[in-house]
């Protein structure tokens, strides 16, 4: 348990930003943020970055695995969200993605690393 909150906590933090911090506009309707079309439709869609066992791609089917994964789709199902695992993304790129709408949320781990 001790190493799964963090995992929680950094999941929940990257849905918050994902969500609220960089509001994009959709590109479908200029005044509905990506909130409130992601409230709409029922559907988050995440980007993410691929680090072994967390989260996982399989090369040959695409799928997305691992216990990130599993703790996003059950944060987003506690509140009647479906997650769609649209892109893998960089750190250094996630924030403009963001507001470009290619995903509503950076759905990938995030914690400091103590040295």
């Amino acid at each position: 348990m001790k190493t799964l909150f963090p995992i929680i906590i950094a999941v929940a933090l990257s849905l918050f930003i994902g969500s609220f911090v960089f509001k994009g506009e959709s590109k479908s309707t200029a005044t509905e943020t990506t909130y409130d079309r992601v409230m709409r439709t029922g559907v988050l869609r995440c980007g993410y970055n691929v680090w072994p066992p967390a989260l996982s791609v399989d090369p040959n089917t695409g799928d997305v695995t691992g216990l990130l994964k599993d703790v996003t789709e059950k944060a987003a199902a506690s509140i009647n969200l479906k997650v769609e695992w649209v892109t893998q993304a960089g750190w250094g790129t996630f924030a403009e993605d963001l507001k470009n709408n290619r995903f509503d949320a950076m759905c990938a781990g995030a914690w400091q690393i103590k040295e």
